[in-house]
């Protein structure tokens, strides 16, 4: 689509173009592939375009900026530029950033049987980028029989967990891989306390 300004026989038109599809990546983002102007009649280009993006996330946040945005969300854009001849607006581009899919990852530590509850949770938990609190699912493994529940167990054992995130603002809901842990056995302190013989 071509939007022109005419008058005395002039006339000035911008159309753009650009890929309508991203995945949010932490940086701002639109591709404009083209930026094509045409004058006649003498009419002269005044200024360089410029371009307003518009729109806002999948939170309701609105955006008008002429930096492209970054978070995930529905987008416009818009080019104008100044003629002798008038100002002049380009077609309209809709463009989605949608939103990415993070890694999330489990990192055990060392766990030694101690009469309470232990195992990897979110201290141990990256979560690849989403600002959800994860949540966790503890199983038992190899003969150990336990859950799947969502509090770290406490016997020795060999056990999995799986951390998992809802959607948020730019990440989509994800679960890590299943990962194995265990809970080694103590080594008790035997103590003898003799009596009088």
């Amino acid at each position: 689509m071509l939007l022109s300004v005419k008058g005395m026989g002039q006339s000035a038109n911008i159309s753009i173009s650009g890929n309508t599809s991203y995945t949010y990546n932490g940086l701002p983002q639109f591709d404009l592939l083209s930026t094509n102007i045409s004058v006649t009649g003498g009419c002269t280009q005044s200024s360089l375009p410029t371009y307003l993006y518009s729109g806002s996330d999948f939170i309701g946040n609105s955006y008008n900026s002429s930096t492209a945005p970054t978070n995930a969300g529905n987008y416009q854009i818009i080019a104008s530029a100044i003629f002798s001849c008038g100002t002049v607006s380009s077609n309209t581009i809709s463009f989605t950033i949608g939103k990415a899919t993070p890694t999330i990852t489990v990192t055990p530590g060392t766990y030694t049987y101690n009469g309470s509850a232990q195992g990897p949770g979110v201290t141990e938990t990256n979560t690849g980028g989403s600002t959800s609190v994860p949540t966790f699912s503890y199983v038992g493994t190899s003969g150990t029989t336990y859950g799947p529940l969502t509090t770290k167990p406490t016997n020795a054992g060999s056990y999995q967990v799986t951390a998992s995130v809802i959607t948020d603002a730019n990440y989509l809901a994800a679960s890590s891989s299943a990962t194995s842990f265990t809970i080694g056995k103590a080594t008790p302190t035997i103590t003898v306390t003799p009596g009088t013989y």
